[in-house]
């Protein structure tokens, strides 16, 4: 006698996807947490940095607009790479300090510089219209004071508004000066193989070089995000010919140079100062962004 049993078919297909659906729902949920749980931590942050600026002392803004004055360049005033170097140069205050509202006008000069170069600056020129707000965050408050870096540094370091190990509150001057510097060291690396005329470098494709000088002055603290942005932004990198064409009325490459090395010395004097100035306040905030 032989003896047969029947298995029903197992419904694999169907059991799969009811464990999907449970681990979307899960995911969901546990995103939802995340979601609630970083609203309640900005809420308190925000509400942290506000009661830490009503700490700042502030004085009447005399003299102070806080509109943005226009940089925009006309046929008979065009922005060029040598003024932007005068203007940084300007920066450098006393033995040790800063001119803050110097250093502010130099940058949203620069912005104007980069808008002549392509559009593979337009996420840079965004950041530097963010960082001069951020640093306008304290200055307002005191210009004729907060004029001295030190000054506007040490009175957000004494309200409390940042925390130890260089964790900075954002919106401030603090963050606004560190990330305008980390942007202009991207120029640095830009420029730097371009300074002298008889050792020009090597071939390499526009992108690779945007590429290069990003992750050698901003990768590093830069996230997934950011990362992918600058990628894609790179890929609209014009060739350096390009780019130096619309850097001023420099007539042989031997004068563009000389501006490129009036440029980077004065850039890099005012940022190794600047770069003192943080950490000594510890204000060198290591973190990446999204």
């Amino acid at each position: 006698m032989q003896l047969t049993l029947s298995i029903p078919e197992f419904p694999v297909t169907d059991l799969l996807l009811v464990v999907i659906a449970l681990l979307l729902w899960r995911a969901t949920r546990l995103l939802v947490e995340c979601s609630s749980q970083l609203r309640s931590i900005s809420a308190t942050l925000v509400k942290s940095t506000s009661e830490s600026m009503k700490m700042l002392p502030a004085v009447p803004a005399e003299g102070y607009d806080l509109a943005e004055p226009s940089n925009k360049s006309t046929e008979s005033d065009p922005v060029t790479l040598k003024q932007s170097a005068a203007l940084f140069s300007k920066c450098l205050l006393g033995e040790t300090d800063i001119d803050v509202r110097a250093f502010m006008k130099g940058c949203r000069h620069y912005k104007e510089v980069m808008s002549t170069m392509g559009s593979f600056t337009i996420l840079q020129i965004r950041e530097v219209e963010i960082n001069v707000k951020k640093m306008e965050h304290t200055y307002q408050l005191a210009p004729q004071k907060y004029r001295s870096m030190r000054e506007l540094l040490k009175a957000e370091v004494d309200s409390g508004m940042h925390q130890p190990g260089g964790v900075l509150a954002d919106p401030s001057s603090a963050m606004g000066l560190l990330w305008a510097r980390r942007g202009l060291r991207f120029w640095v690396a830009y420029f730097r193989p371009r300074l002298d005329p008889d050792n020009p470098p090597e071939p390499i494709a526009p992108n690779e070089d945007c590429l290069r000088c990003f992750e050698e002055a901003l990768k590093p603290y830069c996230g997934w995000l950011v990362t992918t942005s600058m990628i894609a932004a790179s890929t609209a990198s014009p060739k350096w010919e390009e780019v130096a064409a619309g850097m001023g009325n420099e007539k042989t490459p031997e004068d563009l140079c000389k501006t490129l090395q009036t440029w980077y010395t004065a850039v890099v004097t005012l940022l190794d100062r600047m770069e003192v100035i943080q950490k000594e306040m510890d204000l060198e905030d290591q973190r990446k962004t999204v």
